[in-house]
C-alpha cells in the first residue's frame, strides 16, 4: 500500500476559544492544536468541525475556504474519506495576535 504524506495548512478562527480579547496562553493554544489535530485522525466530520464556531473558516492546504460548521463538516468529510487511514499530527502552531492561527501538520495513512 501507498503511504501518504500530506501537509495541512489550516487557519481557523479563535475568536470563541479565547477570553473576551485576552489571546490564549501559548499552553493553552498549543493543547487546543494538538486536540484540533487529532480530531482530524478522527473520521468523524461532526467532531472535527465542533472545534469551529459557526462562523468558523477552514482551509485546506491552496483549496477554497468551506466556512461554517456544517461546510466544513462536509469538507473535512469528504477529505477523511478520501484518505480513510490518515493520522495527523502536530508540526507547529503559531498564534498572530489577531485572532487567527496558523498550524502544519503531517498525514501519514493509505488512500
Amino acid at each position: 500500500m501507498a503511504k501518504l504524506l500530506t501537509a495541512l495548512a489550516v487557519l481557523l478562527t479563535l475568536g470563541a476559544c479565547s477570553n473576551g480579547n485576552k489571546p490564549m496562553s501559548d499552553a493553552r493554544l498549543r493543547e487546543f492544536a494538538t486536540r484540533y489535530a487529532t480530531a482530524w485522525s478522527t473520521q468523524d466530520p461532526q467532531r472535527f468541525a465542533a472545534f469551529y464556531t459557526e462562523d468558523g473558516r477552514l482551509q485546506i492546504n491552496d483549496g477554497d475556504s468551506s466556512i461554517g460548521r456544517e461546510a466544513i463538516a462536509a469538507t473535512a468529510g469528504v477529505f477523511m474519506a478520501a484518505f480513510p487511514d490518515m493520522i495527523v499530527d502536530l508540526v507547529s502552531v503559531a498564534f498572530d495576535g489577531d485572532g487567527d492561527v496558523d498550524g502544519d501538520g503531517d498525514g501519514d495513512g493509505d488512500g
